[in-house]
């Protein structure tokens, strides 16, 4: 069998201003010889296929996962939106400048919203509203439009995909009556959409000025099929080497169900496809009995929701023009708590942090495991990770590679090229899970940490989450102290990853309860107790029945360490060299590979220090020509200690302020100390940066590249730009994309806290940062 990825994917991306995308280099045969892609549409497909150890130890299978949670967009539907949005173009349907419509519980809206401004077209979403909430705060973060309606049988008019087929509509005929008058006088007819009719009343609206619409109809559109049958199956084929013996997965529209069964089976007809169906879904029943419901319990006769499941997205009591494409031999049927309870186990043995579809897909490979017996190769999806089930699928129940692509934004740029690293498409979401990785196995190998022993950091979210998935996967637990005033969303995510979470007030670095100074001394409370419970054994046998109490003269503490921890290790990102290593040896190698050594500079904020300093230094050591730089926040000492040798006068050494050194809305960047990571850096410079410019950066980016960013990546590409004006044009400039937009949510991607703070983006193009 061809070889099988057992990690994430490392993708690169390219930025505006020529900006354009690396990856790492693929396994289809292809691209093999290709070190980019173009832009972020090339960027979606060939993701990884990984082998899913426990499930596979566990069944005597080969049980592999297609990481479709990978993309760009962050789901499978990425795919299926690159079709349908290209094949609505070249049909004519669309034209850019128009705006897509869809009804989708979420992730084919999500994709469709990131996709779009690629093509330069806009998006119009109706979800119901019974689906996470997170979805539609993406959405809207995205800049689609959004509509949320109460779930109706599809027979209703007012079912959310009936609404998005008549959006499309009226953007058409305003589009039309714009056309007529602009040809009768010249002048356009202003007009927008009501909504407000005798029998509803929306609150929201389609995008003003749009060039007519198109219904992207995923469920009846086999371009939806389409873009499984061209793609997501021949990958599946190649990069088993065409040695599995059957596929599994849940349908909603049908169509990667319908296109993978067909083409694998084209291919080979001994391979057999399965369906996994969740409660209430129909779909079992007409693969199994060849009848989907009763007269009564046809949907055509029922108003509500047909049916309760925690599952989103798949699951469905009609049958669909793609779905009657599938090419299936049977059918399993999941249960919500199945589902639940298998996303809990990935999560701590795998370190895969999944979503419900992706969990009901492995319960319907276990279940093809134990129907066709060991030693065969099972193949299923993982559509989309738990980042957008945080309210529901990981609330509810919860017990416990890249890419170049050019622009023409600006013309005098037009011979450079800025390169972004793709690193929130790690299987974390963030350039912290190669330091995670890095810092526990270097650990283990010392012997500081065991297998049982609890992993404490002090984080402001990215390093914490990136520890809270890798620690399972090692038979380890995680503490997280993290400041109060960092984004809501990463404690939550945190929580939901199993991780015990403590929120302190922010404080100087210098005062001893500073979150790393606190996570420092759980590490050596957790020391203590298991030293206790050894020497308890040595004397009777008995471990000593004994939790840890926070409680002192001095503090007390809401939160507790994980219970019957084998002792603790104090990460420390900060100073532990183990994360300038891993960029030294991973990303700082693979950014040489990736642009063949052809590249002049290489810029990055610090916070840790770590990647900065590994990948410079890397860099530097490969060819000492190429110039490295910083972009440092307000309030950061950083900047002062590179151009002029001083970090800070006597009265602002950070020892003497015990408040937050500095006020700012990026996260995890920017310090007011040296670290032992940041004095590896190998620096020819550095520059500054504020927090409108990296709003309005994420902005321009998200708009014209379709990449949804977080606040140090925008200023990361803020400093990309700083040096190119420094360095002029003709240059390759390579820059970290840390994270996604996903986790800033409540701060730097939410309107009304950045209209709070006078921070309201305005820019067209990149004239914030001088250039016209």
């Amino acid at each position: 069998m061809a070889p099988v990825r057992t990690t994430g994917a490392i993708v690169v991306a390219a930025i505006s201003i020529s900006m354009a995308v690396l990856s790492y280099i693929v396994s289809s045969k292809k691209k093999k010889n290709k070190k980019f892609r173009n832009g972020l549409i090339d960027a979606i497909g060939n993701t990884p296929l990984i082998r899913i150890n426990s499930l596979s130890d566990a069944t005597g299978c080969e049980i592999l996962g297609k990481c479709e949670f990978l993309n760009p967009g962050g789901s499978v539907k990425d795919r299926v939106a690159v079709k349908i949005i290209e094949e609505a173009l070249e049909s004519g349907k669309l034209t850019r400048g128009g705006v897509v419509t869809e009804g989708s519980a979420g992730s084919t809206a999500i994709s469709l919203a990131i996709v779009a401004p690629a093509y330069g077209c806009k998006c119009h979403v109706v979800i119901p509203d019974d689906a996470a909430i997170e979805k539609s705060q993406i959405l809207e973060s995205l800049g689609a439009t959004v509509e949320r309606v109460r779930p109706v049988s599809i027979t209703h008019r007012d079912h959310f995909v009936n609404i998005a087929r008549r959006r499309a509509l009226e953007a058409n005929e305003v589009a039309s009556k714009h056309r007529k008058s602009v040809q009768m006088n010249g002048k356009p007819l202003e007009q927008t959409i009501d909504y407000t009719t005798g029998e509803e009343k929306q609150s929201s609206a389609l995008p003003h000025n749009c060039k007519g619409g198109f219904f992207a109809d995923q469920f009846e559109n086999l371009a939806n099929y389409r873009a499984h049958y061209e793609g997501t199956g021949p990958e599946i084929w190649e990069q088993t080497g065409g040695s599995l013996d059957a596929f599994v997965a849940a349908a909603g529209t049908g169509g990667t169900v319908a296109g993978v069964s067909r083409f694998l089976q084209e291919k080979n007809p001994n391979i057999k496809c399965f369906l996994i169906d969740p409660p209430g879904s129909g779909l079992f029943n007409k693969v199994t009995r060849g009848v989907m419901y009763t007269r009564e319990e046809a949907e055509g006769r029922r108003l509500k929701n047909p049916f309760d499941t925690i599952t989103e997205g798949i699951g469905i009591n009609r049958l669909t023009q793609n779905f009657m494409m599938a090419k299936l031999d049977g059918a399993f049927r999941g249960t919500d708590l199945e589902a639940v309870e298998m996303s809990r186990v990935l999560l701590k043995n795998d370190g895969l942090f999944l979503g419900s579809s992706s969990a009901m897909n492995c319960v319907g490979a276990v279940r093809v495991a134990q129907s066709i017996g060991p030693g065969h190769t099972i193949v299923t999806i993982l559509c989309d990770s738990g980042m957008r089930h945080l309210s529901m699928f990981l609330l509810q129940f919860y017990t416990e590679d890249s890419k170049l692509f050019p622009s023409h934004m600006v013309a005098s740029f037009e011979l450079l090229l800025i390169l972004g690293k793709c690193e929130f498409l790690n299987p974390g979401g963030s350039v912290k899970d190669r330091v995670a990785v890095k810092i526990i196995e270097e650990a283990l190998e010392s012997g500081k940490l065991t297998r049982g022993g609890v992993v404490t950091e002090g984080s402001a979210g990215s390093t914490a989450i990136s520890l809270a998935i890798v620690a399972p996967a090692y038979g380890c637990k995680c503490h997280v102290v993290i400041p109060d005033d960092a984004a809501i969303e990463k404690s939550q995510i945190l929580e939901s990853l199993g991780a015990t979470v403590e929120r302190v007030r922010p404080v100087s670095i210098t005062h001893r309860d500073h979150f790393v100074n606190i996570a420092r001394r759980r590490a050596l409370e957790a020391n203590e107790v298991a030293s206790k419970h050894r020497k308890s054994d040595q004397m009777n046998g008995k471990p000593l029945e004994q939790t840890i109490d926070y409680t002192t003269d001095e503090e007390k503490q809401s939160s507790a360490l994980p219970h019957n921890c084998k002792g603790g290790f104090f990460a420390d990102q900060f100073e532990n060299l183990a994360n300038y290593r891993a960029h030294y040896e991973g990303t700082g190698p693979e950014i040489w590979e990736q642009t063949g050594g052809s590249l002049d500079a290489f810029v990055a904020a610090a916070g840790t220090g770590g990647t900065v300093a590994g990948v410079s230094r890397f860099l530097q050591e490969k060819n000492s020509n190429i110039k490295c730089f910083l972009i440092d926040p307000p309030g950061s000492g950083l900047f002062n200690k590179v151009t002029r040798g001083v970090m800070y006068t006597r009265e602002e050494a950070e020892g003497r302020r015990l408040k937050n050194p500095f006020d700012t809305i990026t996260e995890g960047i920017g310090i007011n100390r040296l670290t032992q990571n940041f004095m590896m850096a190998k620096l020819d410079g550095a520059f500054r940066g504020t927090d409108l410019e990296a709003v309005e950066m994420s902005r321009v980016l998200l708009k014209n590249d379709g990449l949804f960013l977080g606040s140090s990546s925008a200023m990361n590409c803020v400093g990309a730009v700083r040096v190119a004006q420094s360095i002029g044009p003709g240059h390759t400039i390579v820059t970290i994309l840390c994270d996604s937009g996903m986790r800033h949510l409540s701060k730097f991607c939410n309107a009304e806290y950045l209209s709070q703070h006078g921070l309201t983006p305005k820019a067209t193009g990149l004239e914030f940062l001088g250039i016209r």
